[in-house]
């Protein structure tokens, strides 16, 4: 079941990336959707920092897959710039995908076709009409691993 809330500030984004870091383990997968400057790369952001990384995230819009170090290490891709399943695979994302010790997000997932996991949380990031600083945000856990029913969702 999707889940949904408004964001009507920065400090509502930290706090539901607060929540999100205290839940997350080795090996989940978060996949991010939304347009381009719609807050991915600021909840990536704030997630690392409730995770005390250790460097401040920066977008890997042209770098493609940022690791940081921190009380659960964590990797970063934005696969905007990607259009075919051979750029995946020449980067490697199998392996990444794979990797039990550490958490990945991935802006822009509908780029990963076949590759994309069996369990992630996906979160959709929108603009609400007239407050383009408020966002909604949809959270849907596919697979067995999320069950976001009772969570910060729903207070």
């Amino acid at each position: 079941m999707m889940q949904s809330f408004e964001a009507h500030s920065l400090d509502d984004m930290a706090g539901f990336a607060s929540w999100l870091a205290a839940q997350l383990r080795p090996g989940d997968r978060v996949l991010l959707s939304g347009e381009m400057g719609s807050g991915k790369t600021t909840f990536v952001s704030l997630v690392a920092k409730a995770l005390h990384s250790r460097t401040l995230v920066s977008s890997p819009t042209f770098t493609l897959i940022q690791k940081y170090e921190a009380d659960l290490p964590l990797v970063h891709m934005d696969l905007y710039r990607l259009e075919s399943e051979q750029a995946l695979l020449s980067l490697d994302i199998e392996a990444y995908l794979s990797d039990s010790r550490t958490v990945v997000f991935i802006e822009w997932p509908e780029r990963l076709g076949r590759l994309r996991p069996e369990d992630y949380l996906k979160i959709d990031f929108s603009y609400l009409p007239a407050f383009s600083e408020y966002r909604k945000v949809s959270v849907l856990g596919v697979g067995g691993r999320w069950d976001v029913k009772e969570s910060f969702l729903l207070g």
